[in-house]
């Protein structure tokens, strides 16, 4: 008996040593071909590695894998990469040098937030979007070599790039979201894409850029074909026939302004674009318009002077602008509408249920945000509806079924946060469907996905993971 115990306890003793030799150093954490962490040993820490490999095969770098390595300097990653997943290197401050092979394909939200060392990056060509905070905060940045084929700059995806001085952007863009290169202090150029068809709010707020900005004779400050700014005091103001952007703010509390002529092929009018110009009672709407910002014309004298329909909504050239509750629980959006603006909905606790016209093409931003007892919206067959943008509904936690248009192709940030379906079906045309769209629906089971999204969407919430099925 007392041998027994003898090599019971010599076992014991040496799988604590084994667990011990064996745990002294940093471990990398891999599951099939995704490196998901580095582990911390009980001498060497995650926060003392200083240089690493990644392993031959790995294809994804997962979420906060190398997050808060302090110390890392440098990093090697082999032909075989195809994905930085969210915050993959966030707060590596001390990281310099990192070579993107050409297999890259995507880099996702703050994958490199706060890495203070990092001065110059080259994006792989496959690259077609620079996500959110993607390198916000790596203030010693100074080149950044973009992609040809590049298409979008997500939010704040360079704020506080303080010492980028000069960036050339492909004529591929099509749009730059809010803060994209907010506090770039040291930036004086960036020439605008010709292809571009949106812009977000205060993308040049901080720079060097805008403070050096030359005001035209007409009054405006322009970047390429966008205007960014009107400054003159005027009465009537007829626009840039080439303009095809109307930035956030840019005419905001001109209370002298009454007149104002939008030129055709205008293709954007950013938030609150207008709003508090007093004094304005006249404005035409281009046709070729695609998108409105949030409140673009509140506080103007030609936003009360629209007709309110019986559902308590108000057009203007087949773009619904607002809504006056009336303590209508059924709304039915007017034929020929092409555009929901922004905010248009914004708390209308009366309403539970929206139908919208096969015309609709574009739900923009916040639309229906906190619409919380809206239960049912309908899609009239045939819908050519393509976009939803961010927190279009969001807090419609009322809201237990959806079924979306086949036409539809983007789905933005948050668009069904907070609702109250158990399923939602994503149509297979549905090209961009951000990682946090359908984030924090707390009854949400499953979640059915075209095959094309399979590898480009996985559960990003740290809420209970709903099964993911693809078709």
């Amino acid at each position: 008996m007392k041998n027994k115990h003898i090599i019971f306890g010599l076992i014991c003793v040496c799988f604590v040593l084994y667990f011990i030799i064996t745990n002294l150093k940093c471990k990398t954490i891999i599951k099939g071909d995704i490196l998901v962490k580095i582990q911390s040993g009980i001498i060497e820490k995650k926060e003392d590695i200083a240089e690493f490999n990644v392993p031959e095969g790995v294809t994804i770098i997962d979420n906060y894998a190398f997050g808060e390595c302090w110390n890392l300097r440098v990093i090697n990653l082999p032909d075989t990469v195809k994905i930085i997943r969210e915050k993959a290197f966030c707060n590596c401050i001390s990281l310099e040098e990192i070579i993107l092979p050409n297999s890259l394909e995507r880099i996702e939200n703050g994958a490199f937030l706060n890495c203070k060392s990092l001065k110059n990056i080259k994006l792989p060509e496959k690259m077609i979007i620079i996500e959110g905070n993607t390198f916000s905060g790596c203030t010693l940045l100074e080149n950044i070599d973009l992609p040809q084929k590049l298409t979008e700059i997500k939010t704040s995806a360079f704020e506080d790039c303080k010492s980028l001085r000069k960036l050339v952007l492909p004529n591929s863009i099509k749009s730059i979201e809010n803060w994209a290169f907010k506090n770039c202090s040291s930036l004086e150029e960036i020439k605008a894409p010709e292809n571009i068809r949106s812009i977000g709010e205060d993308i040049f707020e901080g720079t060097a850029f805008l403070t050096q900005a030359q005001t035209e004779e007409d009054g405006g400050i322009y970047w390429g074909r966008i205007l960014l700014k009107y400054t003159l005091l005027k009465e009537s103001v007829k626009i840039k026939k080439f303009t095809k952007v109307i930035a956030a703010n840019a005419f905001r509390e001109n209370k002298t302004i009454k007149n104002i002529e939008l030129p055709e092929g205008l293709l954007e009018i950013g938030n609150t674009a207008f709003a508090y110009c007093e004094s304005l009672e006249d404005i035409n709407l281009p046709t070729s318009i695609e998108k409105v910002g949030l409140d673009i014309f509140e506080g103007t004298k030609y936003l009360k002077k629209l007709q309110v329909d019986e559902y308590g909504c108000k057009y203007s050239e087949n773009i619904l602008l607002e809504y006056k509750t009336k303590g209508i629980d059924k709304i039915k959006i007017r034929e020929n509408t092409r555009i929901i603006a922004g905010n248009v909905f914004y708390k209308a606790e009366d309403i539970k249920e929206v139908y919208i016209p096969e015309s609709v093409n574009c739900i923009c931003t916040q639309a229906f945000i906190d619409c919380n007892n809206l239960e049912k919206v309908e899609f009239e067959e045939g819908s050519k509806l393509e976009t939803i943008e961010s927190y279009a509904f969001s807090s419609c936690n009322s809201l237990k079924s959806i079924s979306l248009p086949i036409n539809l192709k983007s789905v933005s940030q948050f668009a069904f946060w907070w609702c109250g379906f158990e399923t939602i079906r994503i149509p297979e045309n549905v090209e961009y469907l951000d990682l946090w769209a359908i984030a924090d629906c707390l009854y949400l089971k499953r979640i059915e996905l075209p095959k094309s999204l399979e590898g480009k969407y996985y559960w990003i919430s740290d809420r209970p993971k709903p099964e993911i099925a693809f078709y």
